[in-house]
Formats: structure tokens, C-alpha cells, sequence
């Protein structure tokens, strides 16, 4: 029922908007987004990998657009996506980890603001594109390496060790930097943090991931575009055609990992 809520909420203002400033022919030429959300936003939902892990490289790789776009629209568009998704989580009650949350998320906020100003412009498109790529292979074999160990002792909670809250916090600024550079990569580094140092239920990290991107999304998109001023146009239009895929996929994704735990 929540998630016929929150389409039905979101189509509502995305059509009156898309209305009122005459963005629905943005279709015509770009509906290969839509396709391409359709299945990133599902997989933004269900894993630790945001919308922004598909988006960036099949619009860098398969369809040749800048780096910097791809990011732009990684960025806004999981604001909304993976906001949806975070929405769904905390009314199906679907247990996150809130401490990984909290210092994940005010670590990715320092590391977005210093990224933006002072790493983004120091690489060139092809080194973006390369090191997104080997950091999602990366991302890959810890995948298998945690699918290998069988029977792994695992807890649903860090704890309060000050020395924990550090790591989160330091793996959350270098995980906004990165996210700064592709429009994702928080998700990943504070998942993979979870699992490899805390032994964290994969299910309790993937869930508290899906928060920790849609929120970290939402204050990158308002920083970039509020404050900065910096939002890519091209992006912005495919941000119109992707909307009312999204927020279909994305809590739909979310509710596949919903289990009995409270949050």
C-alpha cells in the first residue's frame, strides 16, 4: 500500500509540473534513460549499489556522455529514487543500522562539500571513467569474498565504540568525495565497511545503504544545485524522463529486502 502511496504522490507532481513547464516531449529523444532506470532504479532498491552504480557507466560507456552529466543525473535523480526507497524501508519497518547511518551520512557531507570544491576539477573524464570502473570491480570481490565464507558470525548492530563512529565517519568523507566524482560510491564503501569490519547482516547493511544514499543524494543535489548553482542541463532532462520510472523501481527493489526485524 506505501508504495502505491508514494507513485501516486510522485506522478501526481511530477505531471502537473512536466504539465505546467512542457517537458513531456523530452521523451522523444530520450527515453533510452527511462529504459536504463528502469532496471537501475530496481537494483538501486534492493542493493548496496545506488541508481548512480548503472546510470554512470551506461551513460559514459554505452552512451558516450560526459562524466560530469552522468554524475549530475546520478545525483538528482536518486535523490528521488532512493528517497522513495528509504521511505518504504522506515514504514515497513526493515531494519537499518543507525549508527553507520548517522556518522556515514555527516562524514559524506564534509567529503561531498570538499570533493565539489577542490577534487572534482582535478581529473580528466577518462580517469573518472576508469576509476569508477575498477572501484565497481572492487566492489565485485568483496562480493565474493563474503558468498565464499559460509557460516559467518554476523550481528545487526555496531555498537557505540567511539572508535567505530570514527571509522564510519572516515569512511563516509571518502565515500561523499567519491560520490562527488560519480554520483555514488557512499553506499558502497559504507556497505563494504559494514560487512568486512563489523561482520553486519547483509540484509541490515543493504537496507541502511538504500538510507544512507538517498539521503546523501538529496543534500548533494541541494548543495550542487542550490548553493553552487551547478546542475548540468542535459542532466536535468534526463532527470524529467526518469522520474515516474524510479520511483516505481526503486521502492519496489526496497521492499525485496524487507524482512521481520524492527527497525
Amino acid at each position: 500500500m506505501i508504495n502505491l502511496v508514494i507513485v501516486l504522490v510522485v506522478w501526481t507532481i511530477w505531471g502537473i509540473s512536466a504539465f505546467l513547464l512542457q517537458k513531456i516531449y523530452l521523451f522523444e529523444h530520450n527515453w533510452p534513460m527511462s529504459i536504463t532506470m528502469l532496471f537501475g532504479s530496481f537494483i538501486a532498491g534492493a542493493t548496496s549499489e545506488g541508481g548512480g552504480a548503472v546510470a554512470f557507466p551506461v551513460m559514459t560507456l554505452g552512451f558516450k556522455i560526459s562524466p560530469s552529466v552522468a554524475r549530475d543525473f546520478s545525483l538528482i535523480i536518486q535523490s528521488v529514487g532512493m528517497t522513495c526507497a528509504s521511505l518504504v524501508i522506515f514504514f515497513k519497518k526493515i531494519t537499518i543500522e543507525r549508527t553507520a547511518l548517522i556518522y556515514s551520512f555527516l562524514g559524506g557531507v564534509i567529503g561531498i562539500i570538499v570533493g565539489f570544491k577542490y577534487i572534482t576539477g582535478m581529473f580528466s573524464p577518462s580517469f573518472v571513467k576508469i576509476f569508477f570502473t575498477s572501484f565497481w570491480l572492487s566492489f565485485i570481490f568483496v562480493l565474493f569474498y563474503l558468498n565464499k565464507e559460509k557460516n559467518r558470525l554476523l550481528f545487526d548492530k555496531v555498537g557505540i565504540y567511539p572508535l567505530a563512529k570514527l571509522g564510519l565517519f572516515i569512511a563516509g568523507f571518502f565515500g561523499g568525495i567519491l560520490t562527488s566524482l560519480t554520483g555514488s560510491g557512499i553506499d558502497i564503501i559504507t556497505f563494504s565497511f559494514l560487512v568486512l569490519a563489523f561482520r553486519i547482516n547483509e540484509k541490515v547493511a543493504t537496507a541502511t545503504s538504500v538510507v544512507l544514499m538517498g539521503t546523501t543524494a538529496l543534500f548533494a543535489s541541494i548543495w550542487k544545485g542550490a548553493i553552487l548553482n551547478d546542475i548540468s542541463p542535459l542532466a536535468l532532462d534526463y532527470w524529467w524522463v526518469c522520474v515516474p520510472i524510479v520511483v516505481i523501481g526503486a521502492p519496489f527493489g526496497a521492499r525485496s529486502e524487507e524482512h521481520t526485524s524492527e527497525l
